[in-house]
C-alpha cells in the first residue's frame, strides 16, 4: 500500500465539506426507509443507509484539523 498523497485545502471548503457530510450522515439517520429504497434503485442491493453514512463518517474523520461525527451506531462493525 503506498502512502496517501496530501492535498492541500482550504480551511474554509474543508468546514463546508464536513457540514456536507454531516447532512447527508443526519439524512441516513432521519429516513433509513427511503434511502434504502433509493441506494438499492442507484447501486444494487447490499449496501443500505447505514453503510452510506459509515462511508460518509469515515471521510468526514480523514479531512484535516476536523472533528469526525460522534455517533456510536454508526460505528463500523469490528
Amino acid at each position: 500500500m503506498t502512502a496517501p498523497i496530501p492535498i492541500p485545502i482550504d480551511a474554509g471548503d474543508a468546514i463546508e465539506l464536513v457540514e456536507l457530510l454531516g447532512f447527508v450522515a443526519d439524512l441516513c439517520a432521519s429516513a433509513p426507509g427511503p434511502m434504502n429504497r433509493a441506494l438499492a434503485g442507484f447501486v444494487g442491493p447490499g449496501y443500505d443507509a447505514k453503510d452510506l453514512a459509515q462511508d460518509v463518517i469515515r471521510l468526514a474523520g480523514r479531512l484535516p484539523n476536523t472533528v469526525a461525527f460522534d455517533d456510536p451506531s454508526l460505528e463500523p462493525a469490528p
